[in-house]
């Protein structure tokens, strides 16, 4: 009788195969969810439109269990992002790192709100001798002088157990006095304490040094004019759509006028460009302002574009920031 009782109770076969594909499932659904986090990161999406990809993927694939049972909303996708898939890349990285020889490229800067942050890319490679450029950290600094910097690199590493000593053998950086200079800055401490290391200095950076050097021996009003023209346009929906009238007399594509950046005079190219290319249209239209609403501005303006010379230098810079551009897109390349 006891045998028979204990036969009741003993669980069927098909409900020990329901809790193995239950396992199964949720697993796949979490792998699932792995893949739609990470493709977010990829492709640098929004976190928000995770709640809205989670939703569609299900009514498109309405007949597959693992599409139904996925839930990733924004605030799953972005701990899934920072815990998961970012600490085991972070954990990954570190563990290469500890046998591997690698460089670094470090950069300082303000974020939006005026706050210093210090960034650390390290550059390896992998078992078959390909190169790659992975994020290693972003810091936030009170001060950036060169003992704060160097101080910050040395605690970032030996927080992830990596001794510099052993495997770093190159640093690179921008041409900032605070990290290539001659004297007590970031790259002379490292030659201290690793014998041989390679410092490289962005000659990029330095391109844009020589560009910002040579154009401060041109007449001010040049590129004085450049942002005058784009701030006259800024935020007025009016007049754009006046200036458009002008373009399409003129025969001129309708683009938008560019701003000039504050520090980068390469960055200049594509608004000479732009003005020059809208040279007859802008004529026009500053010269119906000046005439029917006499802004100051405006006929400041319209001087300097009936200028011949203004117009020169303007045709000068699209020539010479050219070269300077074509060498600078030469140094980005992979291959010599």
């Amino acid at each position: 009788m006891s045998s028979v009782q204990s036969v009741k109770i003993q669980p069927k076969i098909d409900k020990l195969l329901t809790v193995a594909t239950s396992s199964s499932h949720e697993d796949k659904v979490k792998s699932a969810e792995l893949l739609i986090a990470a493709f977010i990161a990829e492709h640098n999406i929004t976190f928000n439109a995770a709640s809205h990809l989670s939703k569609l993927i299900p009514k498109i694939c309405s007949y597959s269990v693992i599409a139904i049972g996925i839930t990733c909303s924004h605030t799953k996708c972005t701990a899934l992002v920072k815990n998961v898939i970012g600490r085991k890349s972070f954990e990954d990285l570190c563990e290469k790192l500890k046998v591997n020889k690698f460089s670094i490229l470090v950069d300082e800067a303000s974020d939006s709100v005026g706050i210093k942050q210090f960034c650390i890319v390290v550059r390896t490679v992998d078992d078959n001798f390909k190169v790659h450029e992975k994020f290693f950290s972003l810091t936030d600094l009170g001060s950036a002088t060169s003992e704060v910097l160097f101080d910050m690199v040395i605690q970032s590493f030996q927080e992830a157990g990596i001794e510099l000593k052993d495997n770093l053998v190159g640093m690179a950086g921008d041409g900032a006095n605070v990290i290539m200079g001659g004297n007590n800055s970031l790259s002379s401490r490292p030659k201290e304490m690793i014998h041989g290391i390679f410092i490289m200095k962005c000659i990029c950076h330095s391109f844009h040094l020589c560009a910002s050097k040579a154009c401060q021996k041109l007449p001010d009003f040049v590129e004085q004019l450049t942002r005058d023209i784009y701030n006259y346009f800024h935020c007025s929906s009016k007049r754009f759509a006046a200036l458009r009238e002008f373009q399409e007399f003129v025969g001129t594509e309708p683009h938008k006028l560019l701003h000039p950046a504050q520090t980068r005079w390469l960055s200049l190219l594509p608004v000479v460009k732009r003005i020059l290319e809208q040279y007859q249209a802008l004529i026009l239209f500053f010269q119906d302002v000046a005439l029917s609403e006499q802004i100051p501005a405006a006929q400041n303006i319209l001087t300097l574009l009936r200028n011949p010379i203004c117009k020169l230098y303007l045709q000068f810079l699209e020539f010479i920031l050219s070269q300077f551009e074509d060498l600078n897109k030469k140094m980005h390349s992979e291959k010599p």
